[in-house]
């Protein structure tokens, strides 16, 4: 809020002091005022200059060069120069997997929570129609821990415009970036609410208009760190997999429903071969028996309602049921994937069909799930594969 004078913090302390002793803790918060609203006076040229204490924005300076490398105490860059450098920096998170300590803006060099500032800043004003402007920052802290409970899929215009409004209001307030940020999907980590807002800004620089969306993901998955366990490993290793772990647009296996729904049917009981799991295999057998009837066939193209939708609706295509299944099993740390090929029905119909595949450990192997007919269980359809187009970790259609 500004330097606070030597007399101003001296009665600044007794202030909080004087709230402890007549209430047994220390305040929330303390009120203060420019001093001369305290005496009605100018302090004097005698007040000792050496004795003015650091204000918030000061210390974070310095938190920021030293975690950050030599970065601006404070700056105003245009909005075509942060546009410019989040071209740079969307770029250079794709490559290296890995958040940039220090992001060059213009000439100058900026933290990752200033340019979270300066690129909210410009984001909001492209958003209104102000495309020819600057924003000013002054330091801004890192912070010490970030965390993430995302379910990954499309962040639409008017949220991601909201979220720059909110990281502002943040930053303003706290003088250090979030560990997260809140959004519909759930709580998106600072290095990756950073990236979106460079990604944001790469498409503007590059269709001169701002995107109706931009997807977004778990950043422990864009970094390789990503870690998937769940209830049905039962002792397996399945971290060379992970590719088939991990949550997708549509495959939304980090989702609480998702998750729930695939603990509760892998431990159902009360159907043909069912038992308390104690195995990987058991426990997909298990999952494959409670939901297959509780679906029922919708005849349409390509996905439309994913896995959650599909789950919510106890209905869909075979892309949607594909998707249910892969994202059950992924939620139990089970990896799973889809095939995609040209079969031919019992009905002597022939066309194209997706289903999934769960791995059930280097015993069992790969095991079919395809929930189109009441008739399938694990490891069998009854649908003949004629011709199979492709193995997919995600389904690209």
């Amino acid at each position: 809020i500004g330097q606070v004078s030597y007399y101003k913090l001296i009665q600044m302390y007794a202030k909080i002091l004087n709230f402890y002793n007549s209430n047994g803790a220390t305040p929330n918060y303390c009120t203060v005022v420019d001093w001369t609203g305290t005496v009605g006076t100018v302090p004097t040229a005698t007040e000792p200059a050496a004795t003015v204490v650091t204000t918030a924005a000061t210390t974070a300076a310095t938190t920021a060069s030293t975690t950050a490398g030599n970065v601006e105490v404070a700056g105003t860059q245009t909005y075509a120069e942060i546009v410019a450098a989040s071209v740079t920096l969307a770029d250079a998170i794709e490559a290296n997997k890995k958040m940039s300590s220090s992001i060059k803006i213009g000439t100058k060099n900026y933290g990752p929570a200033q340019y979270m500032y300066l690129a909210s800043k410009a984001l909001i004003a492209i958003n209104g129609g102000t495309t020819s402007g600057s924003a000013s920052v002054v330091a801004l802290a890192e912070p010490s821990n970030t965390s993430e409970t995302l379910s990954p899929d499309n962040i639409y215009l008017t949220e991601y415009v909201k979220l720059a409004n909110n990281m502002i209001t943040w930053l303003d307030n706290n003088a250090v970036g979030p560990a997260y940020v809140s959004t519909s999907l759930g709580n998106m980590d600072y290095k990756m609410a950073i990236y979106m807002l460079a990604k944001i800004l790469r498409y503007y620089k590059n269709n001169s208009a701002l995107p109706n969306y931009c997807s977004v993901t778990l950043w422990t998955i864009l970094d390789g760190t990503y870690v998937s366990t769940g209830d049905a490993v039962f002792g397996n290793d399945f971290s060379s997999y992970s590719s088939y772990l991990v949550p997708t647009a549509n495959c939304q296996s980090t989702n609480a429903t998702i998750k729930a729904a695939a603990k509760t049917a892998m431990k159902y009981t009360g159907g043909s071969g069912c038992a308390t799991p104690t195995t990987t295999y058991q426990a997909m057998w298990n999952l494959e028996k409670y939901v297959n009837p509780k679906l029922t066939y919708d005849s349409y193209y390509d996905t439309s309602r994913g896995a959650l939708g599909t789950w919510n609706a106890k209905m869909g295509n075979c892309c949607d049921m594909a998707h249910l299944a892969v994202a059950m099993a992924r939620s139990l740390g089970v990896p799973a994937r889809y095939q995609h090929g040209y079969c031919k029905f019992q009905s002597g119909l022939q066309t194209g069909h997706v289903w999934a595949q769960v791995y059930c450990g280097s015993s069992k192997g790969w095991k079919i799930i395809d929930w189109v007919s009441g008739s399938n269980y694990l490891g069998y359809k009854n649908n003949t594969t004629i011709t199979l187009y492709n193995t997919y970790a995600a389904l690209p259609f």
